[in-house]
């Protein structure tokens, strides 16, 4: 089966509110619509999601309340 960033992300969004109680401003990282780590920058969530599923494979997100409504790709190595 094809990964769907889409579906990743719709998790990311039902899961939100919890997440901002206990993690706010850090950044986690879904793969197959499971939270399966939270970080404290964008590189770290970014690293870990490309070393465990390969770029394009998964989202790294910030946990915030304003949540843009369109998914943007970007990797700093």
């Amino acid at each position: 089966m094809a990964y769907d960033i889409l579906d990743d992300y719709g998790a990311f969004r039902s899961d939100l509110p919890s997440l901002l109680e206990t993690n706010a401003n850090k950044y986690v990282v879904y793969h197959d619509k499971t939270n399966v780590g939270l970080f404290d920058t964008f590189d770290e969530a970014a690293m870990f999601g490309v070393e465990h599923y390969e770029l394009g494979n998964f989202i790294a997100q910030k946990i915030e309340p304003q949540v843009p409504t369109e998914i943007s790709y970007s990797l700093r190595v």
